[in-house]
């Protein structure tokens, strides 16, 4: 029986990282492509010849095109964003399993914390986006660990930054799903651009 669970361990283990290395190749060939997309519809021409003439009468041709810049931009936007928070996520994730070996060393048991069962909203990512990007990054360091193994500011402390690195991940693997849909809808408005000239 312990030889099976030790087994089913390793497979979700092997698996996890095999879902991770995916998700970083595939954002990362996103970032890449869209990247290069922008700067292959880019037209210089196109853009001065509707500043000049503002009195041009309604184009699809024109909607289609800008349709397909604005959607490639976002898509790359959240590729930026995607790779924020697998940044921050890891690095919370590794802090935290620093902080349950510490506590475990100190005191011979694991930190028990309530689950949140508060379900993700767009809200709840973008806020967590702006606070690992702008804000500090709060650390729970060895002096925090004391000899009270109750102490609810370390619980509180363990618990915020649980719930943020399910937010980040909720928002990676969220935003790489649109930046994939964002990156199809701007080469498919790129195509009617072209079928509409």
């Amino acid at each position: 029986m312990a030889e099976e669970l030790h087994d089913y361990k390793e497979r979700h283990r092997f698996w996890t990282q095999i879902s991770l290395e995916q998700l970083s190749t595939t954002n990362n060939l996103l970032l890449t492509i869209s990247t290069g997309f922008l700067a292959f519809c880019f037209d210089k021409e196109s853009i001065k010849n509707i500043i000049k003439d503002s009195t041009l009468s309604y184009n699809w041709s024109l909607f289609y095109y800008f349709a397909s810049l604005g959607l490639i931009a976002l898509s790359i936007t959240l590729g930026i964003a995607v790779l924020f928070c697998r940044l921050y996520d890891f690095r919370i994730s590794r802090h935290l399993s620093l902080t349950r070996k510490r506590f475990y060393e100190k005191h011979s048991k694991v930190i028990t914390i309530e689950k949140n069962k508060e379900s993700i909203n767009m809200c709840h990512r973008l806020k967590s986006l702006y606070f690992i990007i702008f804000c500090e990054f709060p650390h729970i360091n060895k002096d925090c660990i004391n000899d009270n193994p109750q102490d609810q500011n370390l619980i509180d402390g363990v618990g915020k930054l649980k719930q943020l690195s399910k937010i980040l991940g909720s928002a990676t693997w969220r935003w790489t799903k649109i930046q994939v849909l964002l990156f199809f809808s701007s080469v498919i408005c790129y195509v009617l651009h072209f079928w509409l000239t």
